[in-house]
């Protein structure tokens, strides 16, 4: 899968929901354990393993440098980048997918 831009999705922070996940990591409570009166939330397996996901994908940086220098190497060697007419096609095809 792959992520380009999570700026549009809303942020996913909950000091309450990350209070409760870490402290059920580190087996203080387990999740969804809060004071009496308190509004209280449980997320399914599903939703845990998602939330976890968003969060570190929107840890990654926006540049993944070492790719960055893969290309830039195929560049060089002249292994890439020979084709104008593939190229334009890509950028015509990615200009109509937004």
């Amino acid at each position: 899968m792959k992520i380009e831009d999570a700026s549009h999705l809303p942020p996913v922070r909950n000091d309450a929901v990350d209070r409760a996940s870490s402290d059920a990591a580190s087996g203080k409570a387990p999740v969804g354990s809060l004071p009496a009166g308190a509004d209280s939330l449980t997320l399914s397996a599903d939703a845990a393993i998602t939330l976890e996901a968003i969060q570190k994908a929107a840890a990654l940086p926006d540049i993944r440098q070492d790719k960055v220098e893969q290309v830039r190497k195929l560049l060089e060697q002249g292994e890439v980048g020979q084709n104008n007419e593939t190229l334009a096609d890509a950028i015509i095809d990615s200009l109509i997918d937004e």
